[in-house]
Formats: C-alpha cells, sequence, structure tokens
C-alpha cells in the first residue's frame, strides 16, 4: 500500500469491456478486456484512461508488465493472480493488490480505504 508521502496514485485493473469505474474486474489477469488506469486520491478518483490489451502470446506477461510500466501503473488490482505474472509484476517495481471487489468502483473504493488505514497508523 502506498505510503503517506504519495499524495496520488496510478492504479491499473483489468476489466471487462468497456472497462471504466462501472466496470466488472476480470477475473483473472490472463482473461480481460482493458486496463482501468486511474489516478487515485486519498480524497477522490481524478483521471480514468481505458487501455486497450497490448497484442502479447498468452503466458507472456513480460510484455504486458512493461506496457502498464509504460503508463506509470504504481499499483495493479486484481481479483487473482498467478505466482509468475506476480514476480514478474513487482521485479518491475508495481505492487500488486488482490481481491478489493468485483466492480472497478468497489476496488477504488476499497483501495482508498486500506491506503488511509496504513496512513492513519503510520501517523501514530
Amino acid at each position: 500500500m502506498p505510503g503517506k508521502e504519495r499524495t496520488s496514485v496510478r492504479l491499473a485493473v483489468p476489466s471487462l469491456w468497456p472497462g471504466g469505474p462501472q466496470a466488472y474486474v476480470s477475473p483473472d489477469m490472463e482473461f480481460y478486456d482493458c486496463f482501468t488506469l486511474m489516478d487515485v486520491t486519498l480524497e477522490r478518483l481524478v483521471l480514468t484512461t481505458i487501455l486497450s490489451d497490448p497484442p502479447h502470446l498468452d503466458g507472456d506477461c513480460q510484455v504486458l508488465v512493461e506496457y502498464l510500466a509504460e503508463y506509470d501503473v504504481q499499483v495493479i488490482a486484481v481479483k487473482e493472480i498467478a505466482p509468475c505474472p506476480m514476480k514478474t509484476i513487482k521485479q518491475e517495481g508495481i505492487d500488486v493488490v488482490i481481491g478489493l471487489g468485483s466492480h472497478v468502483t468497489d476496488v477504488i473504493d476499497s483501495f482508498r480505504d486500506e491506503w488511509a488505514e496504513s496512513v492513519s497508523s503510520k501517523q501514530l
């Protein structure tokens, strides 16, 4: 979870078409239609962008991770993730959070709640 020193976080959520805050979160990192990218602060959602799936071979998560890194993604929120993609994502310096909700809006709310909790506990 981001520390209190960050004022915003670029969050990516693998989503079902058409993406965006009202979209369903993809059930798995391998089966998604697009990524919903959001700049999130503790107070609100600042910006939403929809990224199409980059061309890559099934099972080749390195291309996908590099693609997300080009967009300065700091955190990926997924329902489930296998160990290999998790390792590849973390090696690129991107954090992973798991199981925050079924809709992108659920993910945003849960992410901000956990972030706020971590900031509050660091201030104690």
